[in-house]
């Protein structure tokens, strides 16, 4: 049920994430096997890699409430240290932690471990690199997820859901940043 609930939500997020991209984005499913799947995307984010790492870290100015388990993106906090990790506050003092920080070179690397969403509560390890190359005043932005392990019905059918899911959150980082 929950797999359903998200795939409806990325193909109703997806037509509004088109709408609204920046000038170039880049996504794709490089890889999908029933253990695995690899996404890229690539966005050129017309601003310094300073200023998009002022707002990466920041997950509660770019990321969807809609895909948040508080159902508000308020409640999400990026704690970027030996570590520290991507957290949510819940009602009553519940909280979940979406992934750990394991990598930082800050202005320009970001990685971090944990599976998102309905992958959470499987045998499912993720690792999530962003990276950001500034050139001329603009910053290209590539994002890498790459999971692996096991899922009902197989990993491969989610990697184009969560493509359609990072791209949102993305394009969304790239716009913020961009203002």
């Amino acid at each position: 049920m929950r797999l359903r609930a998200l795939t409806m939500c990325v193909m109703t997020c997806s037509l509004a994430t088109f709408a609204m991209r920046p000038a170039e984005i880049q996504a794709e499913v490089k890889e999908s096997t029933d253990q695995s799947y690899t996404v890229e995307q690539t966005y050129e984010v017309g601003t310094s890699s300073d200023k998009v790492w002022q707002i990466l870290i920041q997950p509660k100015q770019w990321w969807s409430s809609s895909h948040t388990w508080s159902g508000k993106a308020e409640n999400l906090t990026l704690d970027v240290k030996p570590g520290g990790g991507w957290d949510e506050v819940l009602p009553n003092n519940g909280f979940v932690r979406h992934m750990a920080v394991i990598f930082c070179q800050p202005n320009q690397t970001l990685r971090l471990s944990g599976a998102l969403g309905p992958m959470q509560e499987y045998a499912v390890n993720g690792v999530l690199t962003v990276k950001l190359a500034e050139a001329s005043g603009k910053t290209k932005m590539t994002i890498v997820y790459r999971v692996s392990g096991s899922f009902p019905g197989g990993l491969g059918k989610l990697a184009p859901v969560v493509d359609g899911v990072l791209k949102e959150q993305f394009t969304n980082l790239a716009k913020v940043a961009a203002q």
